[in-house]
């Protein structure tokens, strides 16, 4: 979790954008830290950048660290020079002058050129200024014939920079056409969404963003789901300050309403940050009258704070009690069968949130796929001990991968002895034909189809006694 920067700290004067770019993504390499995480470390302490500032900041930064292999493919078709072993501030100002060219088309290439060269000569790389200024204006006039490269390439590190093993296994697991669908959606970045709380009139608040002249668009799938502009930060928007709004994504909201809460219900979230689920079924009590609590645990003492933090801004207190817990230690005894609902949202690969962190392609492993479905069923034959007779229980990735989903998903009714628990009946139309499963209680969705981050949840109810 990124610590944010007090207001005191934060800086009146800005460096050039671009260098604060560079910055990001050596510390990315250096200190493995999250892109989109440095990206809002940096837009919090220069506060004065503009919303111009902000969206090239965040496009640059995540499009280089999304395309680093297609990147680097193409600066090796422009220079007989090993990428491999370049100088690394080299390297990635380079990265940054080709996504420039390539992919900004309201840059103009001498900007990208001359500044890169700037930038080459403020990091005291004086005698590589020439090789910089060649290989960019090189991919300047080769720019078309470049793009057609990465196009038509049967490469999937080059055309949609991702891993070969990525592709290979969706393709096996769910056919090329659809491998070729997810991976084309994951190589754009995806808006950041808003959920509208559950007590406040979706109209009222669009009404006040439209009078504040924002272009915030309805998301596809929910009425009260809503993708933001480039670039626009989701604190500065009418209502997010008064808790009326809140940061999750369309697809993770599914899960609120998959377990078909009426109010008065205990609900427990066992993997709870960054907090959107455990948010939105509280809202959802408060909205129903009928009091309910949701008790929501994580590992790690920040980010409990960082829920605590939302749950005073949403006036949610009443509803919620959020605590450090491992989800991989005995339920405690006087807790057995307390939970009415419970939200197993587990550690997975991350697969389906590639556009919001790109780096997760290049961390994610083939091991680590079996790995992770070993971690989910020794935590879920734990956690289901919670639940009450005839309680929900909400089994959820943020993943597109069968081994960490369908399977393990099956291992809850085979093994666990839940019943499937149909979604049909809570979920939108539009939803409800991508169902499946043994009682239609699985939904995979996809960034293509749904225009959500890739997301799988399954249904179940345990036997009443």
């Amino acid at each position: 979790m990124t610590t944010e920067i007090p207001a005191e700290r934060r800086e009146n004067s800005n460096p050039p954008v671009r260098r604060l770019v560079l910055d990001i993504l050596m510390e990315a390499e250096q200190s493995g830290s999250y892109g989109s995480q440095l990206v809002r470390r940096a837009q919090d302490r220069y506060a004065s950048l503009d919303h111009a500032q902000r969206s090239f900041l965040r496009r640059l930064s995540l499009g280089v660290i999304g395309g680093r292999i297609r990147l680097d493919a193409v600066l090796q078709r422009l220079c007989s020079k090993p990428v491999s072993r370049m100088d690394p501030v080299v390297r990635n100002i380079l990265r940054m002058g080709i996504y420039q060219i390539l992919y900004m088309d309201r840059v103009p290439v001498s900007a990208a050129c001359d500044e890169a060269v700037r930038l080459t000569r403020q990091m005291h790389r004086n005698g590589l200024t020439g090789f910089v200024n060649g290989v960019l204006r090189s991919a300047a006039r080769q720019r078309e014939e470049l793009l057609s490269f990465i196009a038509s390439s049967r490469d999937p590190e080059i055309r949609y920079a991702l891993p070969r093993w990525i592709f290979s296994m969706w393709s096996s697991q769910y056919g090329r056409a659809r491998a070729d669908g997810i991976a084309k959606a994951l190589d754009q970045e995806r808006p950041v969404t808003v959920r509208v709380d559950a007590r406040i009139d979706p109209d009222v608040l669009c009404s006040r963003w439209k009078q504040a002249g924002l272009d915030i668009r309805p998301s596809r799938i929910l009425p009260f789901a809503f993708d933001l502009p480039e670039g626009v930060n989701p604190s500065d928007i009418p209502g997010f300050a008064e808790g009326w709004c809140t940061v999750q994504d369309a697809s993770s909201m599914v899960v609120g309403i998959a377990a078909g809460i009426r109010g008065g219900e205990t609900i427990l979230d066992i993997c709870a940050a960054p907090g959107g689920k455990t948010l939105h079924c509280a809202s959802l009590l408060a909205a129903a009258g009928r009091g309910g609590q949701v008790r929501a645990f994580d590992l790690y003492p920040a980010k409990i704070s960082r829920i605590q933090e939302n749950v005073r801004r949403m006036r949610l207190e009443a509803f919620i009690k959020a605590s450090v817990r491992d989800a991989r230690e005995p339920v405690p005894p006087a807790e057995e069968g307390s939970a009415d609902i419970l939200l197993c949202d587990l550690p997975c690969s991350g697969l389906g949130v590639c556009g919001r962190k790109p780096e997760i392609r290049y961390r994610v492993k083939p091991d680590d796929l079996s790995s992770l479905g070993s971690l989910q069923r020794s935590i879920l034959r734990e956690a289901v001990r919670y639940l009450k007779p005839g309680g929900t229980l909400i089994y959820s990735t943020c993943t597109i991968d069968r081994t960490e989903n369908d399977e393990t998903a099956d291992f809850i009714g085979q093994e666990l002895g839940l019943m499937p628990r149909t979604m049909e009946p809570l979920l939108p139309a539009s939803l409800c034909r991508s169902l499946y499963g043994p009682d239609r209680n699985y939904l995979q969705l996809y960034p293509d189809l749904h225009g959500t981050d890739g997301f799988f949840l399954a249904s179940f109810q345990s036997a009443n006694m």
